[in-house]
């Protein structure tokens, strides 16, 4: 899997890429124009979060269980364009579909709507994969378990129909937490219908139940929306050809056939006539005085006027049009002298051309479209199509084609040798237009073009179905994507309609069967339309298309058809055992375009049998750490006098009311071991199997006594080593953990420090099934404080003594070592429960001014105390204690170990144990710190 992200931000891939079979070399030469193995590359491609340098990507292979993640990285900006096109390799895709901005400056220039394309995705089908299991609540992207069908249910409306898997088994589901994008369904109205089936339901109620194969060949592609359909290739001429009043001679081409249409340019000398230019003197008035009764004014900016009947003089303002009342006089001009161009004259034989007709002129060097003013013998005139004269055309010789705007010519006669046709030029209507007869007479290089009413060229054939599968329906799009019809001279569009013909047989034999559909428009939106072939026995079918009309490529022709998809219907399950499924039908809309994030998600959380006063339930949601662990278990097969169920409640216990939660979703081939201490980690446990059961062990403080006590008196001689590590110079100085955050689903770190701590040398952790900071937080600075406080490490041998203990058991721990506690025989024990009275074999020593204890072994290898204790003699103690060391003589005798309050023993935590055959017993352990925990219930700043 290629996964290609915008950026080195945090954030979901934009691209996913399913390949196998090749190396990323090779993906790249195929995907990335002029890509060269030895040219900059300004990307960073990782694989399991490791950078892979350009030298080995030749041998980095790429299959099914492995991720390639590829992203950008800053650079000079001339080479950008390169990363771009690495990075995004399929983007015209998603720019084809795109909105397209009206131009502002006329009518026939306007860009139609975008038919929004559907490019909502699952996860890619995972075939031969585990299906995901969900423990708790997490977001997932679920798998395909059908090929998804996108058709046209009109000719603007794309649906998208997904069959998807959630999960292995039962799920609760907020509708608002299934999403298109950042989308919540819900918000989408009528755009969206959607169903969940519970494992083993009937999935038939849902379109999007049926299988379709969708043939690989046909779709999109880097550049186009589909297979584009295609004139025949001899569709052309070019050469020397004669006209004969209304006939074309030349060569024929086979393929042409009478009532095709044609596109005709007859390149002759024109000569262009300059007009010249023509002086013109005119008098204007420049004041004049306006009498009214007794008040004369002085105006200027007048016209003056002369009423030819009655004489009268009227003066007019040249700005507002107002009429000055009253006698002028003492008019005052001046003479202004300007000189106008002439409109040019083109001169040449203009048969079949009249004043007001739109004409396309072809040359080099005088191109465009113009409007015939005047036609006077050889020479016309040009009006410009806003009606100005045409006055700057180069004078002299042109070698030009000139003939009416979108003229076309239909077929009405081929001659028997195939060395003419005869024509009839149409109108605007498609009809024979009347007030042309005959071309002008000329022999010379000439360009005949098919325009319309040519089959095309055949598009495939492909197989439309796997091998060694049939089926009894087939479907196809036609996508116009720049929509489909032809512009009028006034900007409107008028309708055209065109006809596709598809053909199939059995694979490799058989006639070829036709079918033929006819599309039809007038916009410039795009338009799409999907149609069914329901064939007439069940085969593995073979697949060609064509147009049955020749592309119109005038620029005033809206005629690109493409074929944009094939597909068959085969066989399909109707229900799916043991996993939930989404069914899915999505319309294209403006809320789903496909430049937003279209992945289908969902946030649901797992529905898991619990414990309740040691009585399983039926299932029910639940995030807690318990259900899932217990689930795990029975799973692989193991039954509940497997597990140590009491010891899972009683942890149970303790997470709930912390709000301990396992969120993850298992999607690999993790041992059960592995999934079981997943999930355990997220409550400070692990697993261990200790006496054939299954048991969680969590590391939490130890406000009980120790379980077991070991001495010189059952341990091995010279066995007993104690380590301690000091700090060193590159000890880290704080951890980072990282955890997925349950808002964004994006991977958030949190610093996890203690006082002193610089962050100069940070440790990264990841933490899986945590989506709070908090907890994220409290178990880093588990870690750090176990770093920085679990410094000592103590190793000995007994016989078997040590088989008592377990992993993470609390154990004291007494040697010889001057300053800390001792250890000896007990002799002989009396006395009532408060004050009994030990003979021990050595003589102890009482520090002043404090508080001593002694503890003992009882037969089972327990530990009894430790109990305060007042010294009585030589070799004789009392001990404040509420039993009596049993000093059976049939039994070991117990041993005791002794010292002050904080020093009698080694405070110590069972890491391993590991029998040496049947002679001993080696036990690992560590410093049991009570400031490990400080942080467990605490929150980071």
């Amino acid at each position: 899997m290629i996964l290609v992200y915008p950026s080195t931000m945090p954030g979901e891939p934009m691209e996913r890429h399913s390949v196998t079979g090749c190396t990323l070399h090779d993906w790249f030469s195929r995907n990335i124009p002029n890509y060269q193995l030895d040219m900059p590359h300004l990307m960073s491609v990782k694989v399991r979060g490791r950078i892979v340098p350009p030298a080995k990507w030749q041998a980095l292979w790429l299959d099914d269980h492995i991720t390639v993640e590829i992203r950008p990285q800053p650079g000079d900006p001339a080479t950008l364009a390169y990363v771009a096109v690495a990075v995004v390799v399929a983007v015209a895709a998603t720019v084809l579909l795109a909105p397209k901005i009206p131009s502002m400056n006329n009518k026939s220039s306007r860009q139609g709507r975008s038919l929004y394309e559907v490019n909502a995705q699952g996860n890619q089908a995972k075939m031969g994969d585990l299906m995901p299991e969900l423990a708790g609540r997490h977001r997932m992207f679920p798998d395909y378990l059908n090929a998804p069908r996108r058709y046209f249910a009109d000719t603007t409306t794309q649906v998208l129909d997904m069959l998807l898997c959630i999960g292995v088994g039962q799920f609760e589901i907020d509708l608002d937490e299934i999403r298109i994008g950042e989308t919540p369904v819900g918000s989408l109205g009528s755009g969206i219908d959607y169903r969940i089936f519970e494992p083993g339901e009937d999935v038939t109620s849902h379109p999007a139940y049926r299988c379709w194969y969708n043939a690989p060949e046909v779709g999109a592609s880097s550049g186009s929306s589909g297979l584009r359909l295609r004139s025949t290739d001899n569709a052309t001429f070019d050469g020397n050809l004669a006209t004969d009043g209304d006939r074309l001679e030349f060569t024929i081409p086979e393929s042409w056939e009478t009532d095709m249409w044609l596109a005709v340019r007859l390149y002759r000398t024109i000569t262009v006539i300059d007009g010249g230019t023509e002086t013109v003197q005119t008098e204007v008035v420049t004041s004049a005085t306006v009498t009214n009764g007794e008040s004369q004014t002085v105006v200027t900016g007048v016209t003056v006027t002369r009423d030819p009947e009655t004489g009268e003089i009227t003066a007019v303002d040249q700005q507002t049009g107002n009429v000055y009342s009253g006698a002028v006089s003492d008019i005052q001009t001046k003479t202004i002298t300007q000189t106008t161009a002439l409109p040019d004259r083109v001169a040449g034989d203009w048969t079949g051309l009249a004043a007001g007709d739109r004409v396309r002129i072809w040359s080099e060097d005088l191109s465009g479209t113009f409007i015939v003013a005047d036609i006077t013998g050889n020479q016309m005139t040009l009006n410009t199509l806003s009606g100005d004269p045409v006055t700057n055309l180069e004078p002299g010789q042109h070698l030009a084609a000139v003939d009416v705007q979108n003229a076309r010519y239909r077929i009405v006669e081929i001659g028997s040798s195939r060395e003419y046709v005869a024509l009839h030029r149409l109108n605007s209507d498609d009809e024979i237009d009347g007030a042309w007869s005959a071309f002008p007479a000329f022999s010379g290089n000439g360009n005949v073009r098919v325009v319309s009413n040519s089959p095309g060229q055949w598009t495939g054939p492909f197989q439309a179905c796997p091998d060694k599968e049939k089926t009894s329906r087939l479907e196809f799009d036609i996508f116009a994507a720049n929509g489909l019809g032809r512009l009028n001279d006034d900007g409107d569009i008028r309708h055209v309609d065109r006809q596709v013909e598809l053909q199939y047989r059995e694979k490799g034999s058989g006639e070829w069967q036709s079918v033929i559909e006819t599309i039809g428009a007038h916009t410039r939106d795009q338009q799409g339309w999907t149609f069914a072939v329901d064939l007439p026995y069940a085969m593995t079918p073979e697949v060609q298309m064509r147009r049955l009309e020749a592309e119109d490529t005038d620029t005033k022709a809206l005629d690109k058809i493409d074929w944009y998809g094939l597909r068959c219907e085969i066989p399909h399950k109707t229900r799916y055992e043991d996993v939930t499924v989404l069914a899915l039908s999505i319309r294209g809309s403006n809320t789903l375009a496909s430049q937003t994030e279209n992945q289908v998600s969902l946030v649901p959380i797992r529905k898991l049998p619990v414990r309740v006063n040691g009585e399983w339930t039926e299932p029910q949601p639940t995030r807690d750490i318990a259900p899932w662990v217990a689930y795990v278990a029975r799973d692989a097969g193991w039954l509940d006098s497997d597990v140590n169920f009491k010891e899972l409640d009683r942890l149970d216990a303790t997470w709930r009311p912390r709000g301990d939660t396992f969120d993850f979703v298992t999607d690999d081939d993790s041992t059960v071991k592995e999934s079981i201490n997943r999930a355990l980690t997220a409550g400070f446990a692990e697993l261990t199997i200790d006496r054939g059961q299954i048991r969680p062990v969590r590391d939490e403080p130890r406000g009980e006594l120790p379980q077991h006590g070991y001495s010189a008196q059952n341990w091995l001689p010279d066995s007993f080593s104690r380590t301690i590590t000091l700090p060193q110079p590159d000890d880290s100085d704080g951890i980072d953990v990282e955890y997925v955050d349950e808002e964004s689903w994006t991977s958030e770190v949190v610093p996890c420090r203690l006082p002193g701590d610089q962050g100069f040398k940070v440790e990264k952790r990841k933490v899986e099934g945590v989506l709070d900071r908090t907890r994220a937080w409290r178990i880093g600075m588990r870690e750090r404080r176990i770093q920085k406080y679990r410094r000592e490490a103590y190793q000995f041998e007994t016989e078997l003594d040590a088989l008592n203990s377990t992993y993470m058991s609390h154990a004291s721990l007494t040697d010889d070592v001057p300053g800390y506690g001792c250890s000896g025989w007990i002799r002989g024990a009396t006395g009532p429960a408060g004050a009994v009275t030990l003979q021990l074999s050595e003589d102890v020593e009482f520090e002043p001014g404090k508080q001593h204890v002694i503890a003992w072994r009882r037969p089972d290898g327990t530990q009894a105390g430790p109990f305060p204790v007042q010294s009585s003699g030589s070799g004789v103690v009392v001990a404040d204690a509420n039993e009596l060391p049993d000093l059976d003589p049939m039994l070991e005798a117990s041993h005791y170990q002794f010292g002050t309050m904080q020093r009698w023993s080694y405070d110590a935590l069972v890491q391993d144990v590991q029998p040496n055959g049947f002679e001993s017993v080696s036990v690992d352990a560590v410093n049991n710190d009570p400031r490990v925990f400080l942080d467990d219930d605490n929150s980071p700043e």
